[in-house]
């Protein structure tokens, strides 16, 4: 006689493999939710929180979308995600450029979160074009200069910032400040004491959006200057023509208040057959899988036949009975 423990443990294991096969459509619905669950979870890290960082480090995106698709797509970035700026790249962000005082006012509390952010060059200057001045780390980190001009508005930053260069201008800007901005542009060559990148943007789009972007206006403007040889304001012309080019005000970026209106043009992103199919693709596959993972627990058992029972050997085929039971042949 085979002892009790010998038989529970046998009982234990027969059970064991037969609750599979006895539950085999509940597994197989768990499996297909867990699958359509998990589908729904890529798909909207792949689209919506990695979605645009990973765009943006694309360069087939990069190479057929504007500067205005790519700004929208770097702010979602930074507010779905812990990115921080970085201008030293490839592809540099534009932030600094495109920023206005509430990305300036959030890239200078980030040196006060709790959160780890990483502090280096690129903040500066990020935090410098936007600004107009030359920040100090350490103040920021302590909220000494956020908290004493966070009542002001850019305009007035880039203002104050061009004082520290002996340059006075107006707010909003008048004809008076035409000709201080263009020597400042053209102390860029001056060996001795050069104008920062970071101010000559600033007075390069202080004059863009004060209405000196008119063709006839600057001409004008050039021949008098060309009589009495202002050497500086000459080469400012050079500067801020370059810059233009970069930064032409149809693009509708990093416009000041006191900016005309103007009728935003944006070429219109070409995108691969691949970038734009991918993800519903994807979403498409786990979708089916899943789908079809609970499709096969619905389907019905064929009905036995009647008198039939079940093999005693282990064998497919079920011997007839004669009612009572019992086989027969």
């Amino acid at each position: 006689m085979k002892a009790p423990g010998a038989a529970h443990a046998k009982n234990v294991r027969q059970h064991l493999m037969k609750t599979p096969r006895q539950h085999w459509r509940g597994l197989f619905r768990l499996a297909g939710g867990v699958f359509l669950v998990a589908g729904g979870l890529v798909c909207f890290h792949w689209s919506y929180t990695r979605g645009p960082a990973r765009r943006l480090s694309d360069p087939d995106w990069l190479l057929n979308h504007s500067d205005r698709a790519r700004w929208a797509e770097e702010q979602a970035n930074y507010r779905r995600t812990d990115a921080q700026p970085s201008i030293i790249s490839a592809s540099p962000d534009l932030i600094g450029w495109y920023g206005d005082k509430e990305w300036a006012l959030w890239l200078a509390e980030r040196f006060r979160s709790d959160k780890p952010f990483r502090v280096c060059g690129c903040t500066g200057i990020v935090l410098s074009l936007m600004t107009n001045h030359d920040l100090d780390i350490k103040d920021l980190a302590e909220g000494g200069w956020v908290d004493s001009h966070k009542s002001q508005t850019q305009e007035e930053w880039i203002r104050d910032g061009f004082k520290k260069y002996g340059v006075s201008v107006h707010l909003p800007p008048t004809d008076e400040d035409t000709v201080p901005l263009l020597q400042l542009l053209g102390r860029r060559f001056d060996e001795t004491n050069p104008t920062p990148h970071y101010v000559q943007y600033n007075a390069f789009r202080w004059l863009r959006d004060g209405a000196f972007w008119s063709p006839l206006k600057r001409q004008a403007l050039r021949e008098t200057m060309s009589s009495t040889e202002s050497t500086e304001a000459l080469l400012g012309f050079s500067v801020y023509d370059g810059l233009e080019l970069r930064f032409p005000p149809w693009k509708g970026l990093g416009l000041l208040s006191f900016a005309e209106p103007w009728d935003v043009y944006d070429e219109m992103p070409r995108r691969s057959a691949w970038d734009r199919y991918r993800l519903p693709a994807l979403f498409i596959a786990l979708l089916s899988t899943g789908a079809a993972l609970v499709a096969v627990t619905c389907l019905r058992r064929e009905p036995r036949a009647a008198g039939a029972v079940e093999p005693r050997d282990g064998s497919d085929a079920a011997m007839p009975s004669d009612g009572e039971g019992r086989e027969t042949e």
